[in-house]
């Protein structure tokens, strides 16, 4: 009972060792963040095939993704049945800074796995030329392009100078120079002429008549 216990724990010690898979891979030292690079592995020859999981700084797509031959994939899922048939993998870091890259190798079908680190820096991507001069432009249009403070003043001023400026009014009554007079003549028949005269010749008549009669009376 004694010797079966012991062996039972021996067993168990071994297991893990047995289950293991021994291998390394090459990656480089130094990448730049958003650009794929590539990592291959090598190990003892085997017959069975192996699930991989490689992964910068942690198995999420926040840190880095894989790509599996058609797509860009979270490295959290391992790529199943792809070793030893497949030995370099494309990867890119989404990661900034000095950290780890892993290899998982579990044998397919199977829930143990053996992880490989490599230590890598992860340098953040230099802008090319091209945005440089995007930037650049950009820059110096939004350096060009007024604030709503200088539109609002610019706007007041030209207000202000308007109504300092603004034309002298003028009185628009019509002025009339050198009136011409209207001149009305009258046409005057010749009996109409006789008329008058024998009027006036009359009235004179009286006029002295009436004053004959207030001498007579004096």
């Amino acid at each position: 009972m004694k010797h079966t216990a012991i062996s039972l724990a021996i067993l168990l010690l071994l297991l893990p060792l047995v289950s293991s898979f021994d291998f390394s891979f090459v990656s480089p030292p130094e990448v730049i963040q958003e650009e794929e690079f590539s990592i291959s592995i090598s190990s003892e020859s085997t017959s069975d095939l192996y699930d991989v999981k490689v992964y910068v700084n942690d198995a999420s797509r926040e840190f880095s993704e894989i790509y599996d031959g058609e797509e860009w994939k979270s490295p959290y899922y391992y790529l199943i049945s792809v070793y030893p048939e497949t030995k370099e993998y494309r990867v890119k870091s989404h990661f900034i800074g000095e950290t780890n890259i892993c290899i998982k190798l579990r044998k397919t079908g199977s829930s143990s796995a053996t992880q490989v680190c490599n230590p890598i820096r992860i340098n953040p991507a230099v802008p090319s030329e091209e945005d440089n001069l995007d930037s650049a432009v950009e820059s110096e249009d939004m350096a060009e392009e007024p604030s709503y403070d200088e539109i609002i003043l610019e706007t007041t001023s030209s207000e202000q100078n308007l109504e300092e400026f603004s034309p002298p009014k003028y009185n628009t009554e019509k002025i009339v120079l050198n009136p011409i007079k209207e001149e009305v003549s009258f046409f005057m028949s010749k009996e109409e002429k006789i008329r008058l005269s024998m009027i006036y010749a009359f009235s004179f008549l009286c006029i002295i008549i009436i004053a004959l009669l207030l001498l007579k009376k004096l």
